[in-house]
């Protein structure tokens, strides 16, 4: 059989467990499957990679240089992947609110970035969305529901959300 490198999150916790345990029917019960269940996922493992990972010592399990660095490599992989389910489990906990803008000129979209880059660390809910395609007249597209804010120089005749004479101030400009 050729060798698959393939190596799932399963075969880290393998390994660990028969590390851990010292056999496979003591790593049985950590994993909660039955040791015939172990015995194969360690064969199908060894099997894909080529090589041995535990060496068979009477009823027990020796650790390989091939397994010594997966479990190593486990704690890392593992840890991460806790780190991610929890990451994601907060975000979804937290609403995401989309931010749609544009600005008259273009030449304003170099200090834009690092504006938003500021906003995103400041507010990570808030996902903002520049939308370039209205960048001829982003006063209409904010008046049709396009855009949440528009960011354009001179004056506009317009009244109420859209009027002029509101003021933007950041470190980058004034308006």
């Amino acid at each position: 059989m050729i060798p698959d490198p393939s190596i799932e999150l399963r075969d880290f916790r393998l390994v660990r467990a028969i590390f851990q345990a010292g056999s496979a029917t003591a790593a049985s019960k950590l994993l909660g499957l039955s040791q015939s269940a172990v015995s194969h996922q360690l064969r199908s493992l060894e099997e894909r990679l080529g090589r041995e990972v535990f060496e068979r010592e009477g009823r027990g399990l020796r650790i390989t240089r091939v397994g010594e660095r997966l479990l190593s490599l486990s704690h890392e992989v593992l840890e991460a992947v806790v780190d991610l389910g929890m990451e994601l489990q907060r975000d979804s906990a937290c609403p995401t609110e989309k931010l749609r803008l544009a600005t008259q000129c273009y030449t304003a979209y170099h200090w834009l970035l690092q504006a938003m880059t500021e906003l995103s660390h400041q507010h990570a809910h808030v996902r903002i969305d520049i939308v370039p395609e209205v960048t001829r007249d982003p006063r209409t597209a904010l008046a049709d529901g396009k855009l949440d804010l528009a960011l354009c120089t001179g004056h506009s005749r317009a009244t109420g959300p859209i009027a002029s004479g509101a003021s933007l101030r950041t470190r980058w400009c004034w308006w």
